[in-house]
Formats: structure tokens, sequence, C-alpha cells
């Protein structure tokens, strides 16, 4: 296991970003929830998709999996956000795709952890995100808790990019 180097990077910066305003603005009274989980899934496929630009040259197929999930994300959240009949047909399965997506992502990431330590808690703290995220949205129902978690994993995943190695 190679030991862990901090160096601040312009994708962390703006992961760390998008959590802190997750947080800061988990709902806005105009939008619908439809367009609030729109907006945090969208979160999430860009820190998936800057994530995956970011670590390709470290591990391709880290890199490849996470700028795929990205796209599939991309077009859910854009989805979600514009199209009102989307939204309606599928707004419970929704919950369980982040959920499941935030879970997937957490096992790859802890299996390819034995190479760096970041991928391990990286790993770790999506997962256990993913599931609360699924909980939550299940029986509160309310989006205010779903932008919450987004945010705080949007933190702990722009913190953990600062551990990553540098690619030459």
């Amino acid at each position: 296991m190679m030991m862990p180097e901090f160096n601040i990077n312009p994708n962390a910066i703006i992961i760390i970003l998008l959590g802190i305003i997750a947080c800061l603005f988990p709902v806005f009274s105009p939008m619908t929830s439809g367009m609030i989980s729109g907006f945090a899934f969208f979160m999430i496929a860009i820190s998936l998709l800057l994530f995956g630009l970011s670590i390709i040259g470290v591990n391709q197929i880290v890199g490849i999996v996470d700028i795929v999930l990205a796209f599939v994300a991309i077009f859910f959240s854009l989805s979600l956000i514009f199209n009102p009949q989307f939204v309606a047909s599928f707004v419970s399965f929704i919950t369980y795709f982040v959920g499941l997506l935030m879970i997937i992502s957490g096992l790859f990431y802890a299996y390819i952890g034995q190479d760096y330590f970041y991928f391990t808690y990286l790993g770790i703290s999506t997962v256990i995100l993913g599931i609360l995220y699924i909980i939550f949205g299940i029986f509160t129902g309310n989006p205010i808790h779903l932008g919450i978690i987004v945010g705080i994993w949007l933190i702990i995943s722009g913190i953990f990019d600062c551990f990553k190695p540098k690619t030459h």
C-alpha cells in the first residue's frame, strides 16, 4: 500500500465546493422534489466524471467505470430536472438507483483500495452514504435529507481526492 501524499488539485476543490453547496442549499423552495433529486443526482454525476478523469492515469479501470457511470447519471439527472413525466414515472426508482450507484461505486473503490488507501476509505464512506441515501429516501421522503447526504459524500470524496497519487 502506498503512503498517502496530500496534494490539492482543481477536481478536489470543485467536488468539495459542490458538496458545500449541496449542504448549504439542499432544497430550493420553488423547486419540485424531482428537480431537487435531479440536481443532487447531477452533482453526483459531475463528481464521478471529475474523479474518473482525474484517476484514469492512476487506474484506468476505475477511471473508465466512473466515467461510464457519470454519463448514465447525467442522462438520468437531466431527465429528472427537465422532464416532469419522467419524474412521475420513476421517482421511487431514482432513490434506489442513486443509492445503488453509490453502493456499487463504493464497493468498487474498496476493492481497488488494496493499492491506494484513499480508495478503501472512499469506498467505505460511499457504501455507508449510499445505504443512508436509500434509507432516508424510503422512510422520510424528504429531499432535504437526500441533498445533505449527497453534500457530505461530495465533501468526503473531494477530501479523499486530495490523497490521490499525482500522475506524470
